[in-house]
């Protein structure tokens, strides 16, 4: 089944930063911390007409600049992930 995700930017939204937190044997480890808003799944239908989800997602503009929205012919994006059967 395709899965839609709809990306959109809010300044509302953290922005991404670096966090430190314990992994599976105890050592400390650092990684990326970006905060993210997903929407409930909406039935949809890809353009054979096969069954899909879409999410809305929404995310700080420090991860998807205006700019970069507008490369994409307005705010928001729409891109899809095929999911395992």
């Amino acid at each position: 089944m395709k899965v839609f995700l709809n990306l959109c930017s809010h300044g509302a939204l953290g922005a991404p930063h670096l966090k430190k937190k314990l992994d599976g044997e105890g050592k400390e480890v650092e990684g990326w911390n970006i905060p993210l808003a997903v929407g409930p799944p909406r039935p949809t239908t890809d353009h054979k007409g096969d069954a899909a989800l879409v999410y809305d997602c929404v995310v700080n503009p420090k991860v998807w600049p205006p700019r970069a929205q507008l490369r994409f012919g307005g705010g928001c994006r729409r891109c899809f992930a095929v999911g395992a059967p």
